[in-house]
């Protein structure tokens, strides 16, 4: 849920800022997500390293050193991983969509694909990784639960949807806004209802449902559609 929301969010708000890429342009985004993340970041780490030590995962400094530059997801060991502040794990991955993104962005601006042809896109990105899931949960293994999970570049699926969601939210004349009507507005609440149902669905039969499946893919659906309906802020 937080990757695919961190490329709707980004994209939403910076569609129209990657139209060209400039020396300047980029300097101020880059220092802009460095400003957001990087000084909490290395103060939590350093609380996490000094006073929190994980009995699992001793603290070492080769790992603190690859979680202070955030690039420890790129180490396929649950010993870097997951060292230190683990939860910082999943920064390490946003790190790089962040590098990616620009890139991305004015990749998409070169090509005015319609919104119902950017939903339709998402598709093979969300079989490709389910897929992966199917296939390694055959074999679990550390490396597996790496490539299923943690790999920042199989992570970038997750990415993908969402930015390519919020492109055609965008270029479908969506923005937040209220509804116009009491009954407009009882009619998104319950469409707001029906996507929580999906989610809750899922996870009510998710013991039935491959531990890798869980971790890439099965939920995917269902966290756009839930990302898509409450984009619109149309109901209560």
């Amino acid at each position: 849920f937080f990757f695919i929301l961190s490329g709707f969010i980004l994209t939403y708000r910076y569609h129209q800022g990657f139209n060209v890429l400039t020396a300047p342009i980029l300097k101020r985004f880059y220092g802009a997500r460095f400003a957001r993340l990087w000084p909490v970041h290395l103060l939590t780490l350093g609380f996490a390293f000094f006073l929190s030590p994980n009995p699992k995962h001793q603290n070492r400094w080769d790992s603190a050193i690859l979680n202070a530059f955030l690039v420890q997801s790129w180490a396929p060991s649950e010993l870097y991983s997951q060292s230190d502040n683990s939860v910082a794990w999943s920064l390490s991955i946003e790190v790089f969509f962040y590098l990616c993104a620009p890139f991305l962005l004015w990749g998409f601006a070169r090509h005015r694909a319609t919104p119902g042809l950017l939903i339709a896109m998402t598709v093979p990105i969300w079989l490709l990784a389910a897929t992966q899931s199917i296939y390694l949960s055959k074999t679990p293994s550390q490396m597996a639960t790496y490539l299923v999970a943690v790999c920042p570049l199989v992570r970038l699926g997750d990415f993908l949807i969402g930015a390519m969601l919020a492109l055609a939210y965008v270029r479908g004349g969506h923005t937040p806004q209220a509804a116009t009507t009491q009954r407009e507005c009882v009619e998104w609440t319950l469409v707001e209802g029906i996507a929580l149902a999906i989610l809750a669905s899922l996870l009510y039969g998710a013991h039935a449902v491959p531990l890798y499946l869980r971790l890439n893919g099965y939920y995917t659906i269902s966290l756009a559609i839930l990302i898509m309906v409450f984009a619109r802020q149309n109901g209560y």
